[in-house]
This record gives C-alpha cells, structure tokens and sequence, in this order.
C-alpha cells in the first residue's frame, strides 16, 4: 500500500469491523495482530533530532541510538553532552539511564532539570523526552534525521529569571507551520492567526482541510475553535468528512509554538508541533 493511500486504508478497516456483516474472528485476530506488533516495536537505531525555542532562545537537541546504547547532547541555552551511555526497552517503554551518578543524572542536576518523561511512538518514529525546569516544562519532540545539527548559546537559570513571566502573558499571532509523518506519509498543517478572535486552519496531504476566517478563543495556553460542534461550519464538516477529530489546540509561550493533537479514524493519534514562521 502506497503512502497516500494507508490512512485510508485503517479508515475502511475501522469502517469493516464496526459493521455487523463483516465481523470475521481471522480478521479481527489478523488486525490485532498487526497493531500489537507495530505498536510494540522497538526504537529503530539511528538519530533523532528537534529544533525550537525555549523563552525565546534556541535550542537543539539529538538523541542517538544503538544496541542498548544511547549519545544525547543538548546545545543552547542548556548545554550537556553524555555519550555511550545505557538504555532499556521494558514493557514497550524506552528507559534512559538517569540516575544521579549517570552522565545524564549529573548533567541535568547541574541545570536544575528534572527529567520528567521518555516516549518512543513507533507509528511516528518519533522520541519525546519531557524536561522541567521549576514551573517551565521543556518538551523535545526529536524525529527520525540523518544529520544531526548543532549550535550553542547560554544560561537556561538566567534567561528563566528574566523572561519566563513575561513569555507566560504571550499570545499566538503570525503564520505557524508544521508537519508529522504518519506511515511514510506527510500530513502539513497550517494556521495563520489574523486576529485575536479569528484564524485560517489548513491540513493538506492525506488529510485535506481549508478553513478561513474561524473563530476561535484563546486562554491559557489553550486555543478553542467556537464553531468546532457546529454543523455547516466549515471545520465541523471538514474534520467529519476526513473521519479527523480535533483533541486539542494548544500554544507553548516559551517555545512560540502550536501543536495539534488529533484523532484519525477513531484510533489513531496524529500530533503536529507547528513553529511560528519569522
């Protein structure tokens, strides 16, 4: 199956096996089977990378993996390199090792990092490891690259001082881009904010959505879509007709980034990060 086509392929067999005529035990067990596996893999080896901003200052990140084997190496304003160091898959988890006498555990303690969270998702080949910094918390989103980047900057304590108060007040505004692989296949989302009230919402790909001038609210950290309930609004109708439903919008103040968590087919969760476009 074609990368265009397999979104629509598990859409048909959700559609199958909700259907009383087609409830056949081979093809459930086959099905199960498939998505027990796939969901059960392991990390693949290789390097995984993100890129963004934490208030407002840059921040690289990769994680690189082996035999049991990991390399990871912050550069901004954290800076921190541990290399050859162990990890364990253990009941579908991926487990760094992190304890205070570990490069790791030492690295982070000097910059008052706490190492919150660790998550492998094999249908996106993607690692999110979770950091906080006291109220901050730090979120890594690192796909699948085959070079990593670096670069360097200063001071995470300072710049938490001076600015984290002021990022936490900040609303979206601008053009934000982003995109996720899902199976081989690229789903990109778009949203321009025009307004405080109003924003254009765009997926292309697999999944086709183009909604101008939606009104939306914003508090907290949260953006809502008003008419999202609303038959004959354009994202209703969008998101019913692509078997999308929306979970949660959300904006990171100190990372001027939106991310979209959504629901394809009823099973399948699809998270973009979107990066605000200079």
């Amino acid at each position: 199956v074609h990368g265009g086509n397999i979104l629509e392929m598990f859409a048909l067999l959700c559609l199958a096996l909700s259907s009383p005529l087609s409830r056949d035990p081979a093809l459930v067990s086959a099905l199960n089977n498939n998505l027990n596996n796939l969901l059960s893999e392991k990390p693949t080896v290789g390097t995984f990378h993100t890129h963004q901003k934490v208030l407002g200052e840059p921040i690289e990140a990769t994680l690189r993996l082996e035999d049991g084997v990991f390399d990871f190496q912050i550069t901004g304003i954290i800076s921190l390199a541990c290399n050859n160091q162990n990890y364990t898959w253990v009941n579908n988890t991926l487990h760094l090792a992190s304890c205070p006498k570990s490069c790791l555990g030492r690295e982070l303690a000097a910059h008052e990092l706490t190492l919150v969270d660790v998550d492998f998702c094999p249908i996106m080949n993607t690692v999110t490891i979770q950091l906080q910094h006291e109220q901050l918390l730090i979120t890594l989103p690192l796909k699948k690259v085959r070079t990593p980047h670096t670069r360097s900057q200063s001071s995470l304590s300072n710049l938490y001082k001076e600015r984290f108060q002021t990022y936490k007040l900040r609303n979206p505004s601008g053009t934000y881009e982003g995109a996720q692989s899902v199976f081989g296949t690229e789903i990109y989302v778009d949203v321009l904010i025009d307004s405080a009230t109003v924003m254009d919402i765009d997926f292309s790909g697999p999944i086709t959505i183009e909604c101008g001038h939606e009104a939306y609210s914003y508090a907290n950290g949260n953006i809502t879509l008003t008419y999202i309930d609303s038959p004959g609004d354009c994202i209703h109708d969008s998101l019913e007709d692509n078997y999308v439903a929306l979970k949660s919008i959300t904006y990171d103040t100190s990372a001027d980034t939106i991310t979209i968590l959504a629901s394809y087919a009823g099973f399948l969760d699809v998270n973009v990060v979107l990066q605000h476009e200079e």
